[in-house]
């Protein structure tokens, strides 16, 4: 529409390989949409993302998770999303609030975000006015040059890059290895999918 504003970023990670499974971006109003989204997100092959970006590595990650750990956030403690996992099948965990900890890694992946791909982008905001320093940031990105770039940025980057919690392993090669392994469960059928989300 034009107007500035701000976006959250949702994202589904797989613990166990450091994969991104879903990423979604909404605006602040509409988390509990942006929750559901994400969540269905994850249970399906990606490619058509990534070709869109021009990326040179496969997004096909996606199964049907054994658990989903959630902050405490609105979206996560609504009825739709609760039904909506609980209607899958999935366990659901709502750690604490207040104890990031908990959720170590997903906290880290936003650190990740935070330090590797926001700075080579126009416009940041920063978390607060002693951080941002003098700067006056501008918006500059649509939120469709957004998604693009952290798109790309997943795909080709993140999924690409040797990761200390996985002993030098990259997530991608980390998720083949496991996969051809121990398989992954597969996710639900359309029928099912439609009627949960």
């Amino acid at each position: 529409d034009g107007k500035k504003g701000r976006w959250r970023i949702t994202l589904a990670l797989c613990a166990t390989t450091r994969c991104i499974l879903a990423m979604r971006l909404c605006r602040k109003s509409n988390t509990e949409r942006c929750a559901l989204d994400t969540l269905h997100m994850a249970f399906r092959d990606k490619g058509q993302w990534a070709d869109a970006v021009g990326a040179l590595s496969p997004w096909t990650m996606c199964g049907l998770p054994e658990k989903v750990v959630t902050d405490c956030g609105a979206a996560y403690k609504s009825y739709a999303f609760r039904e909506a996992v609980s209607d899958l099948g999935v366990a659901h965990e709502l750690p604490p609030a207040g104890v990031p900890e908990l959720r170590g890694r997903i906290e880290r992946l936003f650190q990740t975000v935070s330090l590797s791909l926001l700075p080579r982008l126009e416009g940041r905001t920063f978390k607060n006015v002693l951080e941002k320093g003098e700067a006056e940031p501008t918006a500059v990105l649509t939120a469709d040059d957004l998604a693009f770039a952290l798109t790309r940025w997943v795909v080709d980057f993140y999924h690409n890059s040797p990761h200390e919690g996985l002993d030098g392993q990259t997530p991608l090669a980390c998720w083949r290895a496991l996969h051809a392994t121990w398989g992954v469960r597969p996710p639900p059928d359309i029928r099912t999918r439609r009627v949960v989300f």
